[in-house]
């Protein structure tokens, strides 16, 4: 484990003991988080000027089909024809 690690699962008297990390410790998590995002996005979460969290989201976008739009298709879809 290495000594940022340490730093950020080290624990004592219940309470999580944050030592001063080295910068480019957080900037790699943060270039980490990035790499191989499509779609997404990166959220920095910041305490007291400290890095404290990085949350990912990454979303797949799924291939659009796109049909011309046909009237008679959308009628013959909904429950109940109107009686005029």
């Amino acid at each position: 484990m290495t000594q940022a690690n340490l730093a950020l699962n080290s624990q004592q008297d219940g309470r999580f003991v944050r030592w001063p990390r080295d910068p480019s410790f957080e900037l790699e998590q943060i270039r980490l988080a990035l790499q191989g995002i499509r779609y997404g996005e990166v959220r920095v979460i910041v305490h007291n000027g400290s890095i404290i969290q990085i949350d990912r989201l990454e979303k797949q976008r799924l291939p659009l089909k796109i049909e011309p739009f046909k009237p008679s298709t959308l009628a013959s879809a909904l429950p109940f024809h109107a009686i005029g």
